[in-house]
């Protein structure tokens, strides 16, 4: 029932935070919420009203909080598998399709076989649980190419606490 920017409910408007969250635990040693990410990119001016996050969150939050992040600057099935025979998950910024109406946030986690592959999705443990085909996923990519975008490698740096950027509030408001 938090409400993202004091307005819009996290649960329809979160994936954003919530997938960054969801690296941050993964890749640190530190421990967030998604209402602590939410507070942050609220804070940092990275809330859009009604629309759920700005797509800046995702190079702008992970590198906030130590992690590496790139643009897949051409997005492809090959780059995909590239990427994650590094080692790297990758935020994929969904379009209309079999995940989202609008625009949201996922986690594409590993390669299964020549074109199946597992997701973390910030709103759906079902999705989380079945294969998805690697060629459909990067066909609904989001047509927007902002901030690097529409998917981005991760992977951690090694460093066990977030450095924040001084010019950025702290996570969570005292």
């Amino acid at each position: 029932n938090f409400l993202y920017g004091g307005q819009d409910p996290i649960r329809q408007f979160g994936c954003g935070p919530t997938a960054i969250a969801m690296l941050i635990n993964s890749f640190t040693d530190h421990s967030v919420t998604p209402v602590e990410t939410a507070v942050w990119a609220a804070e940092n001016g990275y809330y859009a009203p009604q629309s759920g996050s700005y797509h800046s969150l995702i190079p702008d939050g992970l590198s906030a909080f130590g992690l590496c992040v790139k643009s897949v600057s051409s997005p492809s099935v090959q780059a995909a598998k590239e990427e994650l025979a590094q080692g790297h998950l990758l935020v994929a910024l969904m379009g209309k399709g079999a995940l989202t109406q609008n625009g949201h946030f996922i986690i594409i986690v590993q390669t299964q076989g020549e074109d199946d592959a597992y997701i973390a999705d910030p709103n759906s443990y079902e999705n989380s649980t079945l294969t998805w085909s690697l060629t459909q996923l990067i066909g609904e990519l989001k047509g927007s190419y902002d901030s690097g975008g529409p998917l981005w490698a991760v992977w951690p740096q090694g460093q066990s606490e977030p450095v924040l950027p001084q010019k950025k509030a702290p996570l969570v408001s005292p």
